[in-house]
C-alpha cells in the first residue's frame, strides 16, 4: 500500500455521502502526515474511511455486488461480468485479478479502507480537538475496520492482518487465518458500540446501533447465538428504529434519496443529487433484464441501461415465491414479489409496433403454471388479444437476458411519479432520457428487518423458538399483500430452512446471500447450490467457500503469501 497524499483530500468520499457542510476543496502538495495532524485534516480522514464501501459493492460499483450475490441458490449467470463468479468454472486467481470486476477490487479497496481507519486510530492522540469529537471519529474508525475485515474474512478466509497505519511501501505481509482476525473484529465493534452516538449529525456515519447490528451479525456467523440474540433483541427493543408499514414504502426511491433514509435504516450510504463518480452502474441496472433492443422498448433512467447480470434460478421463482396459491408464501400473498418486474411496457415511439401505443404491454415474463402449459399457438392467440406487439414468455422461453428481475427493488426515482404497476393499478409509462437525480438514491447497508431475522435464527438455535418465531412472523406480517393472507409460522415449524427462505425473500440483492450459505457450513453450502443452481452444480466444490487470494497481492509480497487451496 502506498503513502497517501491528500490530493483530493479523499475528496471522492465527500461525493459518496450526504454531508452538506463538508468542504470538497481539492488539496495538493500536502502530505498525509502534515494534514491529518490538523483538526480539519483529521475530519477529512474521517470521511475518507467510508469511501471504499461505495467502490466495493455497497454503492454503485459492481465488484462487490458480483462477489456477494452470484453463484448461490438464488442467482445464476445472466450476461457479462465474468461467468466464473456464478458457475465456479475456470475460477482462479490470475484471471480474476486482471479486472476490477474481480476480487482484487474488493480486496484492494477494503484494505485501503482499513488503512484509513488505522490512520485515524494511530493519529488521534496527536490531534488537537475536543475529546468528544475525537472519540467519535476513532470509534467510527474501529467500526469501519471491523466492517472491512468481516467481509474479507468471509470472502478470502486467509488474510494480511494489519492494525497499524501503512505510510510507505510495504512488501511483507502478516499472513493469518480468518479465525485469528475475528477477535479483533469483535473488539473493534465492542469499542464502537460503547463510544459511538445513537444519532450522528451527518447522515451516513456509523452509530452505536450500526455497531451493535454488525456485532450481532458477526456473533451469528461465529455461532455465538446468545450474544447474537441479546444484541439483536436489545437493538429492536431500543425503539430507535421501526419497520416500515410496507416494503413498497421501504423501497420507494423518490422518498429515500438525496440524503433521506427510512426509519428502518440502521446504516446507509447516501448520495447528494450532485454526486457523480464517472459511472452509471447501479443495482437496478445489474438486476434488470436486458430488454433494451427489444422492439419498442428502450432503456429508461429509473431502471438503467439494463445489463441482466443476475438471473434468478427456477427455485427462486417457483419455490421461494410459490408460483401457485398452493404454496404457503406465494406471488399473490407476498407483497415483496411486487418488487420483481415481470411486465415491460412500450416506451420507445420509434419502435412501437403498428396497432399499439406507448404504455401498452410489450413483454410479460410469467411463472404461472397455466401459461407454462400453453402451446405456442395458444400463447400467440393470447398475445394477439392483448395487443399486436405483446410477447408472453413462458419459463422455457426465458433467455440469458430476458426473465423476471429485481429491477423495481433497486430502481431510481422517476420524477413523473410512476408507481410500480401492480395488478389492479393503472399502467404508467416508463420514460427514457437522462435524469438529474440519477445518483440520488440511498443504499441500505443494515436495516431492522435483518436484525429481526438475526434474532429469530439465534433464538431458534438456543431452543427458544417460541420467542424467535415472533421476530420472523413480524417480517412475514409486514409482507402481507393487501387483500391477501400471509400464513404465520408456529414455533414447532421454525427451522433453518424456513429462516433461509424468509431471508431470501426479505434480503434478496442486499449483498448477503453468499454469506448466508457459507454460514450454514460446507454441506449446506454445497447442497443448496447443487440442488438449485444448475449452472454451478457441476463445478462448485468445498474450496470455493474461500475465494482465491488475488494474484496481484501475492506477486507484490516479498515473503510467503500462499494461495488458498484449490486455486
Amino acid at each position: 500500500m502506498y503513502k497517501y497524499k491528500i490530493i483530493i483530500l479523499i475528496m471522492l468520499l465527500a461525493l459518496s455521502f450526504k454531508a452538506c457542510d463538508l468542504d470538497e476543496t481539492m488539496y495538493s502538495g500536502v502530505t498525509a502526515s502534515d494534514h491529518y495532524a490538523t483538526p480539519d485534516g483529521f475530519r477529512d480522514l474521517s470521511i475518507a474511511m467510508y469511501e471504499p464501501l461505495r467502490f466495493a459493492g455497497y454503492g454503485d460499483k459492481r465488484g462487490g455486488i458480483v462477489a456477494q450475490t452470484k453463484g448461490t441458490d438464488l442467482f445464476k449467470y445472466g450476461t457479462g461480468a465474468r461467468s466464473y463468479w456464478a458457475d465456479y468454472f475456470g475460477i482462479h486467481s490470475a484471471v480474476q485479478s486482471m479486472t476490477a470486476r474481480g476480487p482484487f477490487k474488493l480486496w484492494a479497496q477494503f484494505y485501503r479502507g482499513i488503512n484509513f481507519a488505522n490512520s485515524a486510530i494511530d493519529r488521534a492522540d496527536g490531534v488537537e480537538m475536543s475529546a468528544e469529537e475525537k472519540t467519535r471519529i476513532v470509534a467510527e474508525a474501529h467500526f469501519l475496520r471491523a466492517f472491512y475485515y468481516h467481509v474479507l474474512i468471509q470472502q478470502y478466509c486467509n488474510l494480511h492482518l494489519t492494525l497499524e497505519e501503512t505510510q510507505g511501501v510495504e512488501t511483507e505481509v502478516n499472513y493469518v487465518s480468518g479465525d485469528e482476525v475475528w477477535p479483533h473484529v469483535i473488539s473493534d465493534l465492542e469499542f464502537a458500540a460503547a463510544n459511538l452516538p445513537p444519532v450522528q449529525n451527518e447522515l451516513g456515519r456509523a452509530t452505536s446501533g450500526a455497531a451493535k447490528h454488525l456485532l450481532a451479525r458477526v456473533h451469528l456467523v461465529l455461532g455465538n447465538h446468545q450474544e447474537a440474540a441479546d444484541l439483536a433483541t436489545d437493538l429492536i427493543d431500543s425503539g430507535k428504529y421501526e419497520l416500515e408499514d410496507s416494503v413498497l414504502d421501504l423501497w420507494d426511491p423518490c422518498t429515500y434519496r438525496a440524503g433521506n433514509v427510512s426509519k428502518e435504516t440502521i446504516f446507509t450510504i447516501t448520495k447528494n443529487q450532485e454526486t457523480r463518480d464517472g459511472s452509471t452502474v447501479h443495482k437496478s441496472r445489474e438486476f434488470a433484464a436486458r430488454t433494451r433492443g427489444e422492439a419498442g422498448v428502450t432503456a429508461c433512467f429509473s431502471i438503467g441501461t439494463q445489463v441482466a447480470r443476475h438471473q434468478p434460478t427456477k427455485y427462486h421463482l417457483t419455490e421461494i415465491y410459490g408460483n401457485t396459491r398452493d404454496h404457503p408464501v406465494n406471488q399473490w400473498n407476498d407483497e415483496r414479489w411486487r418488487l420483481w418486474k415481470q411486465v415491460w411496457y412500450f416506451n420507445d415511439e420509434a419502435g412501437v409496433p403498428r396497432g399499439t401505443e406507448i404504455g401498452d404491454t410489450a413483454l410479460y415474463f410469467t411463472t404461472e403454471p397455466k401459461y407454462q402449459e400453453m402451446s405456442r399457438e395458444e400463447l400467440d392467440a393470447l398475445q394477439a388479444q392483448i395487443n399486436p406487439g405483446a410477447r408472453i414468455f413462458r419459463m422455457e422461453d426465458y433467455t440469458d437476458r430476458l426473465w423476471p428481475s429485481l429491477a423495481y427493488k433497486f430502481r431510481l426515482c422517476d420524477p413523473a411519479g410512476a408507481p410500480i404497476p401492480h395488478k389492479g393499478l393503472p399502467v404508467r409509462t416508463e420514460v427514457g432520457g437522462g435524469n438529474p437525480d440519477y445518483f440520488g438514491r440511498s443504499t441500505n447497508v443494515f436495516r431492522l428487518a435483518e436484525t429481526y431475522l438475526i434474532a429469530a435464527e439465534a433464538l431458534m438455535f438456543l431452543n427458544q423458538s417460541g420467542e424467535g418465531v415472533n421476530y420472523l412472523n413480524a417480517i412475514r406480517a409486514r409482507a402481507e399483500a393487501p387483500g391477501e393472507t400471509m400464513p404465520l409460522v408456529s414455533a414447532a415449524d421454525l427451522d433453518i430452512d424456513l429462516i433461509m427462505d424468509e431471508r431470501a425473500r426479505e434480503l434478496v440483492g442486499e449483498n448477503l446471500r453468499w454469506y448466508d450459505l457459507r454460514r450454514l457450513g460446507e454441506d449446506e453450502f454445497l447442497r443448496r447450490i447443487r440442488e438449485h443452481n444448475p449452472q454451478a452444480a457441476p463445478n462448485v466444490q468445498a474450496y470455493h467457500m474461500c475465494r482465491p487470494i488475488p494474484q496481484q497481492q501475492i506477486d507484490r509480497t516479498t515473503n510467503d503469501f500462499p494461495q488458498n487451496p484449490g486455486y
